[in-house]
């Protein structure tokens, strides 16, 4: 049986595409997956069902004037528990944790890189800084990639554009699909939130940020306007100035009470949690080739929870929840517009029944990860 490594910068909580990868293909493979956890030292955790999970110190994260510092101490650490461990394939998630892989070429491992988004647009304010680092970031890929025995992109257009900007073959196209394969079991985050059961819950998943991709301050903007009863939950991560911020922001408009944070949950509790809200939203700007071409975990979680979403407008997601071959499953909005907000909440329970049906199809027929994630078995297979 071989034995799989996937390799991720990101705490266990965070991790969900290469957690995914990881559970699926231990059904078939022996797996092993690095990241990071939340002690001082290495923590491996004993194997379950063929995947053991290490959990790193959180370098990259601790608190520093310069993060680049944290980059290179996690690869450090990566490498010298690298060393300790044998396996057929390594799967490296993101461009941070590359170097430290590269090891494995000396054993004449097989390398798979998924990238998970396009890194040398990532910044797109014009200044000396961010010029460089996406500079960085193109070298850093575009010196390696031929060591790669196969890339991978989330999207047929992130695709599109790392092979022309590369000068290389399209990368295998592996969405960012969630699982259906949870059970029907429901966590009712009222309880988890102590709200009343006739609230309608409008929540944003995964990480919760303002000020450059995420707007989530359009939601609040707009609540004023929507019936009392329905209240807006923020469930991740969050930063303490940005959840001041936000409350802040809510308080000045008077709906601070309808304004919920829950703490992030485990990925695998996730979809179950997201079954008891009402509508989710994906407040997303559009500031670079990533967020025009979006994969957003927030969505496809949302999808597998079969819950209608609101969207801001772009053609790329409005072809994936407007146009599939089901029919919609959400209503779009304009960004910076909360009255459009607004309209599309009401147009989704006008219209609730029918796009709950469709989602439910949706999740089953066509955005499904137990479909998309055999492009991954056969590229491990053929190796």
């Amino acid at each position: 049986m071989k034995t799989v490594l996937l390799v991720d910068h990101r705490n266990y909580g965070m991790a969900s595409r290469s957690l995914k990868e990881a559970k699926s293909l231990s059904t078939k493979y022996n797996v092993i997956w690095i990241g990071v956890g939340d002690k001082s030292d290495v923590e491996y955790q004993v194997p379950m069902n063929n995947l053991q999970l290490i959990k790193l110190r959180n370098y990259f994260y601790d608190k520093s004037k310069f993060k680049v510092f944290g980059i290179l101490r996690l690869n450090v650490k990566l490498i010298s528990v690298l060393v300790s461990l044998r396996y057929d394939v390594i799967i490296v998630h993101d461009l941070k944790v590359m170097f430290s892989v590269l090891i494995s070429l000396l054993r004449k491992t097989k390398i798979i890189y998924d990238a998970h988004e396009i890194h040398f647009t990532k910044r797109n304010e014009v200044n000396f800084r961010n010029i460089l680092l996406n500079r960085v970031d193109f070298w850093s890929e575009h010196l390696f990639i031929k060591y790669f025995a196969a890339t991978i992109q989330t999207n047929i257009k992130r695709a599109e554009l790392f092979a022309a900007k590369h000068k290389v073959n399209l990368p295998v196209v592996i969405e960012n699909y969630d699982s259906e394969n949870f059970g029907t079991d429901t966590i009712d985050i009222r309880d988890n939130l102590g709200v009343d059961p006739s609230r309608k819950i409008i929540i944003m998943s995964g990480y919760i940020s303002t000020g450059w991709i995420w707007k989530p301050e359009i939601v609040i903007e707009a609540l004023p306007l929507l019936p009392p009863e329905i209240i807006f939950c923020m469930m991740g991560f969050v930063q303490d100035d940005t959840k001041t911020y936000l409350l802040s922001f809510a308080n000045s408009l008077g709906v601070a009470e309808r304004v919920f944070f829950h703490s992030a949950v485990p990925p695998e509790m996730v979809v179950k949690s997201l079954r008891s809200a009402d509508i989710a939203v994906i407040p997303l700007n559009f500031v670079d080739k990533n967020s025009e071409f979006p994969s957003p975990n927030k969505l496809y979680q949302a999808v597998s929870a079969h819950v209608p979403v609101v969207y801001s407008n772009n053609e790329f997601l409005r072809k994936v929840i407007n146009e599939n071959e089901v029919g919609r499953i959400g209503v779009s909005f304009k960004i910076d517009d909360h009255t459009t907000f607004v309209t599309a909440i009401n147009e989704v329970f006008s219209h609730y029944s029918e796009l709950k049906v469709n989602v439910s199809q949706v999740a089953s027929q066509l955005y499904n990860w137990d479909v998309e994630v055999r492009k991954l078995f056969k590229i491990i297979d053929e190796f």
